[in-house]
């Protein structure tokens, strides 16, 4: 009865409480529904968009959290086709502002900010995303690499892949002689 009355315990108690389940039905184009949400990844800003039918996530750096630059931004991810659905939590998307832009283009339904679960596609991307961000990659192994001589390497790969398959353990074998008591091991690990 006290933890009912007590501000500390209401101010500090979970809220991650299960929510029922509402799901949305399945979009029957690309980027008809698309989840987005916004991380700072590294200091920067990134708009995350994913795709609900085919998950495709898309990423695109902000000049901020301003509606105008979140505006700018999904204006770079129309090119792959006018979203009819934009599923996102309140921040940046519940504005007056994009509300407004919202209105005559696309359904603004809300996820609960509180309950990351209940935009789990968004969240989905945001991991995604942050894989992808996180790689060392540069544009020179990005470039496709063309192969010369193509029947030469392949043998090369062959004589590794040999090498490898057909390598002995390094250990000497002994050598017994007749009549030599020897203690066996058994699959259990008994003697």
């Amino acid at each position: 009865m006290y933890v009912k009355h007590c501000k500390s315990c209401e101010k500090y108690a979970l809220r991650n409480k299960k929510h029922e389940h509402h799901s949305r039905d399945i979009p029957t184009l690309p980027y008809e529904c698309v989840s987005a949400d916004i991380i700072a990844f590294v200091g920067k800003n990134v708009l995350i968009i994913t795709d609900a039918y085919s998950k495709w996530v898309d990423i695109v750096p902000l000049q901020g959290k301003t509606v105008e630059s979140v505006v700018d931004a999904c204006t770079k991810v129309a090119v792959h086709g006018d979203s009819q659905i934009l599923v996102s939590d309140n921040i940046s998307f519940n504005s007056r502002e994009f509300r407004d832009i919202a209105k005559d283009r696309f359904e603004l339904p809300f996820s609960s900010p509180r309950y990351a679960q209940s935009n789990g596609l968004a969240e989905k991307g945001v991991h995604i995303a942050k894989l992808l961000l996180r790689l060392p990659l540069s544009m020179d192994k990005l470039k496709p690499r063309v192969q010369e001589d193509v029947h030469e390497w392949l043998k090369h790969r062959e004589k590794k892949t040999r090498q490898w398959c057909n390598r002995t353990p390094d250990r000497k074998y002994i050598a017994f002689k007749s009549g030599q008591n020897v203690v066996e091991r058994t699959s259990h690990g008994k003697f």
